[in-house]
């Protein structure tokens, strides 16, 4: 049971969901204010911002969904900015591991929908992080291979890859998933984890640009060890409390 169960707050969280991905149907749009501390937790620093929070047929409690950017992002690929027009249409969600700060923590990501005809890749471009690519999915499919394709998550796919040290170990790992979901070389996901990869590789800085010298604090800075360069962050997942 994950712990968070027991602190179940004012909207749906990724605990309730687990490991299911539900098709939701979408009710009403509301725009609220919602406390949210800052990053560094410290009390008396909450402020009230207005937040978007989307409400489902299905939902028996009445409980609201806390949209965050990445999500907002999503359901406008599918269905375009004004939020009135996303009324009536059915949304899949699921749990991911997400960077929160300097943590991974599980977090809600819209999966697709059973409207969709073919998948959409989008790049997601947000506030102190690299563009990277999104996949949204048809849902509800009743073929295999695309099911198999459907159920593969990315994030953890990419948590696994960022733990790796090196670009070697990185495409050992995604030629051994191609070989195990049988990916054929112009598979999207396989494609697209590829990018992951040249995107590390290029963000990766030495830590001894001179050969033959010691790491100075200097050199560490500069590959992101310091101060200077703090770890990004992903502002729009207050959903997770």
């Amino acid at each position: 049971m994950d712990m968070m169960l027991g602190f179940i707050g004012q909207y749906i969280s990724a605990a309730e969901l687990g490991d299911k991905s539900p098709t939701l149907t979408i009710s009403r749009i509301a725009l609220e204010k919602v406390e949210q501390l800052k990053d560094d937790g410290e009390k008396g620093l909450a402020k009230i911002r207005d937040r978007i929070v989307i409400y489902f047929d299905e939902s028996k409690s009445g409980r609201g969904w806390l949209l965050n950017r990445t999500n907002a992002e999503a359901l406008k690929e599918m269905w375009g900015r004004d939020t009135d027009k996303w009324i009536g249409h059915k949304v899949t969600i699921h749990v991911q591991m997400v960077r929160v700060g300097v943590k991974t923590e599980p977090g809600i990501r819209v999966k697709g929908s059973p409207e969709l005809k073919e998948p959409i890749t989008f790049s997601l471009k947000l506030p102190r992080r690299r563009p990277q690519d999104y996949r949204l999915v048809p849902t509800g499919s009743t073929n295999k291979s695309e099911q198999k394709s459907e159920a593969y998550d990315t994030g953890k796919a990419e948590f696994v890859l960022e733990s790796l040290a090196s670009t070697k170990e990185r495409k050992e790992w995604l030629a051994g998933e191609k070989v195990r979901m049988k990916w054929s070389d112009d598979n999207a996901i396989y494609v697209a984890l590829g990018e992951v990869i040249k995107e590390m590789d290029k963000s990766r800085k030495p830590l001894n640009p001179a050969p033959g010298k010691a790491a100075t604090p200097e050199s560490l800075a500069a590959a992101g060890f310091g101060d200077s360069n703090p770890a990004p962050f992903d502002d729009n997942l207050s959903v997770i409390e």
